[in-house]
């Protein structure tokens, strides 16, 4: 895991609460050097009116942080913040103020807390009540680092109205050699009314910086020894949640700081920190020689060679000293010892790889947020491996997702990475892939009796991402717990439906392709109404079709769009599917047919021969991302998909 995600846990990832970077001050106190008098902040506190903010549970009067920075990367920083509770989600919120760091780099000197209740009184967090203990959630992230310390405080329940004050003050020592690199968040999901950030660094340590999604006050100034940078806003609206909406931290005003001044810097630098961990020893070169022995191609060398560290490396992380952010145990430590975490995983495959002659080096990517071309770093969240075959194709691989059977990682299409190679290497954009690579194929069986229960059979084979997350599915629960999942799936078939039979694959046996069926029964599917029966389509609803809990039909909520409408992988779904009716019916209507084609296609058409329906369906998503300027286009499409959900097939008795 990287510095973003270890120094930054509980900031970075939850955008509602803090500030996601630290700040600095200087030997002064806080309150005077800030200009934070308690008559001050209750006059802030009076001036804001609850109604003005429907929509907030609790909204930021003061963001400010400053760093004081070193020529080594060494800084003293200051996080300042006060915020006001305006609803009980925000007492929840508040509860608690928790403060992340690592004891093996950082110092907490000061952690200030006061309490402004409504009736004026003013109460402060004594320093006996902050506790200090391990970090919680990355032993459930399975990376055991005790030197990854939180500093908690209870506040308690705390009336509507109430606001929040907290100083930290702080001693880092460097995490990246020489260098540094943070993001500041402007904006946040609760509006925020003055947001501050100031850098002080030697004046022959450059920084180079990005502003993102919109514009902020840029100030610079400085002699020989010193420059201030300092970037300021004011009166910022909050990030509103939307459907299908990418990541906050991509939306958001932002400032991304760096002191790479190109992508190849980067690069080189984070091969500096791992060039001589590619060592092949005896143990490996036996292991690669034993996993190739009987491959026939290139492609099957990859795959033995994925599959042994996917599978028989196990994740789970340990640090090392300086940049143990970012750097890697050697090949053979990882080996040995049998884990390691995403950095450690792929040192390895890419060792292993050369070994076995296959051109491989390690790579940078953020499986979740965006990547910006335009600020050079080595703050990435992932790393995985990049492949170039004999026949020049490009492969992303990644050596932690131990149930992927093929070759490609198709999450990675559509981002940005940063290959890492000994002179360096500019970012890459990977393409998207093609939804039929990533794909479901569903074939069903209906038939409806005289008594009109309806026996349903139902089957899956997929590839790419698809398959592996149905391997994730059916590895993590036993028959019994699987079995009441698949209940709760097959509900939108019928709500009383109950799963006879279960069949599938070994999820682990990525030598065979992964397939699922399930037999089913449905009493009482259709309703008499006269001589006529309706019935609803069994795919109406199309079980097990991912793509379709993205919520395409959730864009129906509003009528604007603010954000771009993100649905991640591109992926495909078809339904194949037969109904035969009893045989004192005869077929009255059918649901009209859907054919759309464009960012999202989806065609759904019935017919009828004799006594048997067929049916045919198929949904793809061929992009990551459509604009919101189509959002129009994409509203319609989740109107008909819930339309199509309420027509019925017409049955007439004979």
């Amino acid at each position: 895991m990287n510095l973003r995600v270890k120094v930054k846990f509980f900031l970075s990832l939850v955008l509602t609460l803090f500030l996601t970077c630290s700040i600095s001050i200087y030997a002064k106190d806080s309150n005077d050097y800030l200009n934070t008098s308690e008559y001050n902040i209750k006059e802030k506190i009076k001036a804001i009116n609850p109604k003005d903010y429907p929509d907030a549970s609790y909204i930021v009067l003061e963001d400010i942080g400053k760093i004081d920075l070193d020529k080594e990367g060494n800084y003293t920083d200051i996080s300042y913040n006060l915020s006001m509770i305006l609803t009980d989600i925000g007492k929840k919120i508040f509860g608690t103020k928790s403060f992340s760091y690592d004891s093996k780099y950082q110092d907490i000197e000061t952690i200030k807390i006061k309490i402004y209740l409504p009736d004026g009184t003013v109460k402060e967090i004594p320093n006996e009540e902050i506790k200090d203990g391990t970090s919680a959630g990355l032993q459930r992230m399975n990376i055991y680092e005790t030197s990854m310390r939180v500093k908690t405080a209870v506040i308690g329940d705390l009336p509507i109205g109430s606001a929040i004050e907290t100083v930290t003050v702080t001693k880092t020592k460097r995490l990246i050699k020489d260098n540094y690199l943070t993001d500041w968040y402007f904006q946040l999901k609760v509006p925020v009314l003055h947001s501050y950030f100031e850098i002080t660094a030697p004046s022959d340590m450059p920084l180079y910086t990005t502003v993102s999604n919109g514009e902020v006050k840029f100030n610079k100034e400085g002699n020989k020894e010193k420059t201030i940078y300092s970037w300021e806003k004011e009166n910022i609206p909050q990030i509103k949640d939307e459907a299908i909406m990418p990541n906050a931290t991509d939306v958001a005003l932002s400032l991304s700081v760096t002191t790479f001044k190109t992508w190849k810097d980067a690069s080189k630098y984070y091969y500096g920190l791992n060039h001589d961990k590619y060592i092949a020893n005896k143990a490996i070169r036996e292991k690669v020689a034993e996993l190739i022995a009987n491959c026939k191609t290139e492609d099957e060398k990859i795959l033995a060679i994925h599959r042994f560290i996917s599978q028989k490396i196990r994740y789970m992380g340990s640090a090392m000293d300086e940049n143990a952010y970012i750097e890697a145990h050697p090949a053979p430590y990882t080996f040995e010892k049998g884990y390691g975490v995403c950095r450690d995983k792929a040192l390895l495959m890419t060792t292993m790889m050369r070994e076995a002659k296959i051109k491989c080096c390690d790579v940078l990517i953020n499986p979740s947020t965006e990547t910006s071309p335009k600020t050079p770093t080595v703050l990435f969240a992932h790393v995985v491996c990049l492949i170039t075959t004999k026949d020049k194709r490009q492969i992303i691989m990644d050596p932690t997702t131990e149930l992927s059977s093929g070759l490609g990682t198709n999450y990675a299409g559509g981002r940005y990475v940063l290959p890492i190679t000994e002179n360096g290497s500019d970012i890459m954009k990977v393409p998207e892939c093609n939804p039929s690579n990533n794909a479901g194929k569903i074939t069903t069986k209906g038939i409806l009796n005289d008594d009109l229960t309806l026996d349903y059979e139902y089957s899956i084979e997929s590839c790419g991402d698809y398959e592996m997350n149905l391997r994730h599915v059916r590895q993590r629960f036993n028959n019994d717990q699987f079995k009441r999942v698949l209940t709760s799936v097959f509900t939108s078939v019928s709500p009383a439906i109950e799963i006879t039979n279960v069949e599938s694959t070994n999820p682990s046996d990525l030598n065979t392709p992964f397939k699922l069926s399930v037999k089913s029964t449905a009493p009482n599917y259709g309703t008499k109404t006269g001589k006529f029966v309706l019935v609803p389509l069994p795919e109406r609803n199309l079980p097990f079709d991912s793509s379709l809990k993205r919520g395409l039909k959730s864009l129906t909520d509003s009528d604007e769009r603010q954000y771009d409408i993100n649905f991640g992988t591109p992926e495909e779904c078809i339904i194949e599917g037969t109904l035969e009716i009893p045989s004192n019916y005869r077929i009255l209507s059918l649901p009209p047919n859907i054919d759309e084609k464009g960012e999202v296609d989806i065609k759904c058409s019935l017919s009828e021969d004799g006594k048997t329906i067929k049916f045919y369906g198929r949904k793809a998503i061929n992009t990551r991302y459509v604009s919101k300027d189509k959002y129009a286009k994409m509203k319609q499409l989740g109107i008909e998909l819930k339309e199509y959900q309420r027509y019925m097939i017409i049955l007439e008795k004979i």
